[in-house]
């Protein structure tokens, strides 16, 4: 029996690799000055496959965001704001949607999706498009996204595989837009194609949990053509040992871009202990790294993390890592759209990332969460910009404070309001200042108003400090206050009216140095249920 074990073990190590997924950039997603590595998509175990409409996503559980949170143990970047699941909405009876609107600066935008299940397989097909002219000379764009998503639960007569999760993703990304902040106006398009492949499962008292994937990345900027290709993979496997859980580990990031390769290896084991108010999470490990314009890196990671309920009203946790963080050429290019195409890459590593938070619940209508964060790295990533409005990343020693505090409040049935606040202290070894693009002070508030059945109104604001530009002098990029409403209205039954303004002050806003956002914005539209 063990023998049996001990090969299917060995077999599973061997032909399992992973991948690596980027989240959708907002547009007002302000760019983070740390890189964060992700070991794979979050598979959320699926207890139903009943139709689920994929234009409304469902806010978790506070059971599903706890497992979340149990597998982010190589979460590297400080968050923007920490932000509250909000309480969840009723399922939907539509299996898809349609969505048309428009909007000044010639901006039309469409979206669809449809759902359906049959058995133990469901199925979620995505699509969406936009083009505008630009609010400036040059500043057109395009952008076209396009995915399938799988999610088949394996039923009990299928060998090691019964019962487990399969999760599968194929996406294609277009992007069109220009340098319209540099003297040369370059025009740029960026293709971007991956495939996904995901599982979770158990087989004679072991647990699998492991993914693969492809991506290819090719970016053509004024007639010169860049590629990236990546291969990425991990792997867990645990079983229960007495009131734990023990395991191993494994990831593996291979990438090409241009003439360069560059890899990320990782080997760790994890324990995990959890009962009814404790959770103790620990994983150490040996890393190697190879960066595409420097010599081998080697990390030793250690991670930890601890969870205390004291009662229903009090939650304390703290996570604190050591170690080297995944870096990919397609992470550097989404964090900043107007990356040299030549950039090297590198990795940061962790002497020390912690981050304390105490939660305060003391209704279902009322949480509050104050934190701090801690941060001194090795070889932070800080993006400069060139005399062609470029911009290139540097890796630089740095060390970040930032306490925050969040407070979620439903005023009554038709009204939620919720307020975040960061003050963010930090320093670079080798000069003087805080970190570029990195503000002092941010806050955002948003509130939800249901006067009556099928009518919404919301509104969020943002203020983001002043921030510096370049290490080492004082240029900056002023602060700004940015305000949003939408709306939407039942007209009948499957069919909405939508609405929103953007930049609401027509404030001059700028996330990158040279290109100012849009001002106002107003655009709206019909959505069709179905």
């Amino acid at each position: 029996m063990y023998a049996k074990q001990f090969f299917i073990l060995i077999l599973t190590v061997v032909t399992s690799v992973s991948m690596y997924a980027q989240g959708e950039q907002t547009p007002f997603e302000l760019p983070e000055f740390i890189i964060e590595g992700k070991r794979k998509p979050t598979t959320i175990k699926v207890t139903n496959v009943s139709k689920i409409a994929p234009s409304i996503s469902k806010p978790l559980t506070k059971e599903q965001l706890d497992s979340l949170l149990q597998k982010e143990e190589h979460r590297n970047a400080i968050r923007s704001i920490p932000t509250f699941i909000l309480p969840e909405r009723p399922t939907t009876p539509y299996d898809g949607f349609l969505r048309g609107e428009f909007g000044n600066y010639e901006t039309p935008s469409i979206e669809g999706g449809y759902a359906f299940s049959f058995d133990h397989f469901t199925c979620f097909a995505l699509g969406s498009y936009e083009q505008s002219s630009g609010h400036v000379p040059n500043a057109q764009f395009s952008k076209l996204d396009a995915s399938i998503r799988t999610q088949y639960i394996a039923p009990e007569k299928f060998y090691i595989f019964g019962g487990s999760l399969t999760e599968t993703q194929i996406q294609f990304q277009n992007k069109s837009y220009s340098f319209f902040g540099s003297p040369l106006r370059q025009n740029r398009s960026v293709n971007n194609m991956s495939a996904t492949v995901a599982i979770e499962g158990s087989f004679e008292g072991f647990r699998y949990d492991g993914s693969a994937s492809l991506q290819s990345l090719g970016l053509t900027t004024n007639g010169f053509d860049a590629g990236n290709t990546l291969l990425n993979g991990s792997l867990d496997i645990s079983q229960r040992w007495e009131h734990a859980m023990v395991g191993v580990g494994s990831i593996i990031d291979i990438q090409n871009l241009q003439q360069s390769t560059s890899s990320f290896i990782e080997a760790s084991g994890f324990i995990s202990f959890i009962s009814d108010k404790l959770t103790l999470k620990g994983r150490g490990g040996f890393q190697v790294a190879s960066p595409s314009v420097a010599s081998t890196r080697t990390g030793l990671l250690l991670d930890g993390s601890l969870q205390y309920s004291a009662n229903k009203f009090f939650t304390f946790r703290a996570h604190g890592r050591s170690g080297l963080v995944q870096n990919t050429f397609s992470q550097l290019l989404t964090a900043n759209p107007y990356l040299l195409d030549t950039s090297a890459i590198d990795f940061t590593y962790d002497k020390l990332r912690l981050n304390a938070a105490i939660e305060l619940h003391p209704t279902t209508s009322v949480q509050i969460q104050l934190g701090t964060q801690f941060a001194s790295t090795n070889r932070s990533i800080i993006f400069q910009r060139n005399a062609n409005s470029e911009f290139t990343p540097t890796y630089e020693d740095a060390t970040i404070l930032s306490p925050y505090g969040e407070i979620f409040i439903a005023l009554s049935k038709k009204i939620q309001l919720s307020l975040q606040s960061s003050y963010t202290i930090s320093s670079l070894a080798d000069t003087s200042g805080s970190i570029p693009y990195l503000p002092e002070f941010r806050a955002s508030s948003s509130l939800n108003f249901f006067p009556f059945d099928g009518f919404r109104i919301g509104t969020t604001g943002t203020f983001m400090g002043e921030r510096i530009v370049q290490k080492g002098n004082n240029t900056t990029i002023p602060s700004f206050f940015e305000l949003q409403l939408d709306a939407s209205f039942t007209l009948f039954k499957g069919v909405q009216a939508v609405a929103k303004i953007q930049n609401l002050l027509n404030q001059d806003i700028f996330l990158w140095e040279m290109y100012r956002e849009r001002g106002i914005f107003a655009s709206g539209g019909i959505q069709w249920q179905f």
